[in-house]
């Protein structure tokens, strides 16, 4: 009987010993992140330049989209992958895409398809 407990005993201290042997030796080596000092990154990353266009008041009278691609331009980093451009690429998209269907709603039906048309051909 006291073999089986001196046994279960080494067995456990084994077992126990070698899974931490084994979860020490495959961890992954962790690399602190390289931090690249841009100047031209911390400048556009100044939201004086931005603080104008989203005004509450500008907003009102020219809309929120010039605000939007500003401050997705002055977050975007490729440095610290914080925003792609990628993001403010699609937020001109929408912007442009909402100016043309203004823009051709002064038309007819058949005269406004024509328009919207032109815009979408033009861009392709």
């Amino acid at each position: 009987m006291n073999e089986m407990i001196i046994a279960g005993i080494i067995g456990l201290v084994v077992g126990v010993g070698s899974t931490i042997g084994i979860q020490q030796a495959t961890k992954p080596n962790v690399v602190p992140p390289v931090v690249i000092a841009d100047p031209v990154a911390k400048e556009l990353g100044k939201l004086d330049l931005v603080e104008p266009i989203c005004d509450p008041t500008f907003i009102e009278s020219k809309g929120d989209g010039l605000c939007k691609l500003l401050w997705c331009m002055t977050q975007t980093n490729s440095a610290t992958g914080e925003i792609s451009g990628q993001m403010c690429d699609n937020i001109s998209n929408v912007e442009n895409k909402k100016a043309i269907l203004e823009y051709c709603s002064q038309y007819q039906e058949e005269e406004r398809d024509r328009c919207i048309d032109v815009f979408f051909r033009r861009g392709s």
